[in-house]
């Protein structure tokens, strides 16, 4: 991560052992784990290259600046609660950024898989320029050695997932310079790590041109940051169960960046794939990434000398496989065929990833995104839907006539009803009365007043009706009293709503406006 970020090896370690330590004392998920990732490396590089050249101590401090910068605003949202933010951001933004990411780091590592000494870019043609302006300095022996990593770290994968590809590889590469003293034919090597505590980081403070130079870039990545974390955070709390406080993970998030950039280290943020990992290894608390950053602490002060001969091109084969695992083809299959909006956002996210400086591009992203939601929940499509003919899916049936007592929609995305007080003197048991058209908000789906509720899937839409033969069931009163379905169809045998039913996320006796996940809907409750 430190050679994506342009900073020393040791500023990568720094940063793995303080986040992650910091972020598992304050974050509420007990299976998540902070700390570098490939992502916010190089918006790290991105974002402070633009003010310091990358190698000087200048770029030290304005890195520890930056991080500084994201975690106090990072650790504003969390104490003021304003979380709830993140969750109108599509995970598309994510896709699109993280797959734009990996394209860019695949390129960057490519000179130094080469043995090319070239400056630092995130620009992807001035890198791709300047590669092919050098082609004839490539130190062959440099780019034999991180293409054996290379293909040691993909066969390996290919034999058994659970070993340590890139540990292993890494291993190997340090070996043969040991052996054959390959740094003396001109190999670079990672050199001599420090062994010691991670420093305090000198940090201009009161430096306020260059926090307004930085401001922006923050801001970018501070937003990306919270999105990404809630994404890892939630997906971890649906395969536990476990009860999720979006704000003390951003909590946690801002004081561990707080600390990364205090003891000389960059951008901390939740890692899906270490987070997963930690759940797969059998994690219950947060005592698992404390360890993790402890093993990596002792790791530092004991093993930093046999460090000093691990290739540069060796780091570059590792990076090349990670980043092609970064474009995730699969999920961004899944959004491309899912919907025309999501599949938009991601397409110029990505696009944007590649041609404008990375925070343009996240809030380029996140911009885009809000407004798509915006316009979906300001005018949501409703969709008659009936039961298929295995009684196991809603879905559209313009040719089978509807049940003249009960209407199930699908309001594909997000729909918000507003609730309206009841006249004065009205009883609660009686029949409401309608909201006046002048009260009723323009994405309001013409319902009864008496209802506020905010809901994405399947509804279902009733009167108060008492048992009716042609639908077999009891009365809504009854029904919902007792916390059953009362959703009822023409030609539904009752069995077929037996096992599983729709429950009831209210209970209101009166004309209701009632939501509940349809069983083959995929969208979030």
């Amino acid at each position: 991560y430190a050679f994506i970020a342009g900073m020393p090896p040791a500023a990568g370690l720094y940063t793995a052992i303080v986040g992650t330590i910091i972020a598992a004392l304050w974050g509420s998920s007990q299976q998540a784990q902070s700390g570098p990732t490939n992502t916010h490396a190089l918006l790290t590089l991105s974002v402070a290259m633009t003010v310091a050249t990358v190698g000087t101590p200048e770029y030290l401090s304005v890195v520890a600046l930056l991080a500084l910068m994201v975690g106090i605003f990072k650790l504003t949202v969390g104490i003021t609660r304003l979380g709830v933010l993140a969750n109108f951001v599509s995970d598309a933004v994510i896709v699109g950024f993280t797959a734009g990411a990996g394209i860019l780091i695949a390129v960057n590592q490519l000179p130094h898989l080469m043995g090319l000494h070239l400056p630092h870019s995130s620009n992807l043609m001035e890198t791709i320029s300047q590669i092919l302006h050098h082609m004839n300095e490539v130190h062959f022996l440099s780019l034999a050695l991180g293409l054996l990593v290379l293909f040691t770290v993909i066969v390996l994968a290919k034999i058994n997932r659970k070993w340590p590809g890139p540990f292993i590889a890494m291993i190997l590469a340090g070996a043969l310079v040991g052996i054959f003293h390959l740094d003396q034919l001109g190999v670079s090597v990672v050199g001599k790590l420090p062994r010691g505590l991670p420093p305090l980081a000198k940090i201009p403070i009161t430096d306020w041109q260059l926090i307004g130079r930085l401001s922006t870039g923050a801001l970018a990545v501070g937003a990306i940051g919270l999105v990404q974390t809630t994404s890892v955070t939630r997906s971890l709390a649906s395969m536990t169960g476990q009860r999720l406080d979006t704000n003390q993970e951003f909590v946690a998030q801002g004081l561990a960046n707080i600390g990364s950039g205090l003891f000389s280290g960059f951008l901390v943020t939740s890692s899906f794939n270490r987070s997963a990992l930690n759940l797969q290894s059998g994690a219950r608390t947060q005592l698992a990434a404390i360890f993790t950053g402890l093993i990596v602490l002792i790791a530092m002060l004991i093993l930093a000398p046999y460090a000093a001969l691990l290739p540069g091109t060796a780091l570059a084969g590792v990076l090349l496989v990670i980043a092609s695992r970064m474009v995730d083809r699969q999920e961004i299959s899944r959004i491309l065929h899912a919907g025309r909006g999501d599949a938009i956002v991601m397409i110029v996210t990505l696009v944007f990833s590649l041609i404008l400086p990375l925070e343009f591009a996240v809030i380029a992203g996140i911009l885009l995104s809000l407004g798509h939601y915006i316009l979906r929940t300001s005018t949501p499509q409703v969709i008659p839907v009936l039961p298929d003919d295995s009684f196991k899916h809603l879905i559209p049936r313009p040719d089978k006539p509807q049940c003249p007592q009960s209407a199930v929609i699908a309001v594909p995305g997000a729909a918000t009803a507003v609730r309206h007080p009841a006249p004065s003197g009205a009883s609660t048991m009686s029949e409401s009365p309608s909201v006046p058209s002048t009260a009723r908000s323009p994405f309001q789906l013409q319902l009864p007043s008496d209802l506020g509720t905010r809901c994405t899937g399947t509804m279902a839409l009733w009167d108060r009706i008492p048992t009716s033969p042609g639908c077999g069931r009891r009365s809504v009163p009854e029904t919902m009293s007792e916390g059953g379905a009362a959703t009822c169809f023409a030609s539904m045998p009752p069995e077929a709503w037996a096992n599983p039913a729709p429950r009831p996320t209210t209970r209101i006796p009166t004309r209701t406006f009632h939501a509940f996940r349809s069983m083959n809907s995929s969208s979030h409750p």
